[in-house]
């Protein structure tokens, strides 16, 4: 695992999961169904108040962490692996989708934990900052390994399918 990839996706879960401890809201497994979007809200910074509130699980719905988290773990493979780019992409949508499908998460917490994933991920490969340009001097001999050894396997591949005709014809 690279710096990048690593920060890119912790950190994006990280931020989500402090983001938790701000905004209270129930999870639509724990909603009446009769309750408008605004009562699924508890309240912001709720530790904050005069005495807290104890905070479960049951209250941490926004944003997603699961998605912030597989969102930055997809920009930053898309980034290394730019062919692999629609399956990180579909990998990284099912993931929100599954949070969706168990009633752990609302639509707009899976929204807000994938821009929380893309503003990470970003952060990462943006090259005006400082940090993602120790990154890529690190990365660089792992990631001249990692396309020689695809050049290699292609160069293989293709020799292969060379040979196949030729043998046919």
């Amino acid at each position: 695992m690279t710096p990048r990839l690593g920060l890119a996706a912790f950190g994006a879960g990280l931020l989500a999961n402090l983001g938790k401890f701000c905004v209270i809201r129930l999870r639509p497994e724990k909603i009446n169904k009769k309750m408008t979007v605004g009562d699924t809200f508890i309240g912001w910074f709720p530790i904050l108040e005069e005495g807290g509130i104890a905070i479960d699980r049951s209250m941490k719905s926004f944003p997603s962490g699961h998605t912030a988290s597989a969102v930055g773990l997809t920009v930053i493979l898309a980034f290394y692996f730019p062919r692999g780019r629609w399956l990180f992409l579909t990998l990284g949508l099912l993931a929100a989708m599954q949070r969706i499908e168990v009633d752990a998460h609302f639509i707009s917490d899976t929204c807000a934990g994938a821009a929380i994933g893309f503003l990470i991920a970003g952060l990462c490969l943006d090259q005006r900052l400082p940090l993602p340009k120790l990154f890529s001097r690190w990365e660089r001999p792992v990631l001249e390994s990692l396309r020689a050894h695809e050049e290699n396997y292609t160069l293989k591949v293709s020799s292969q399918a060379d040979s196949d005709q030729q043998q046919a014809a």
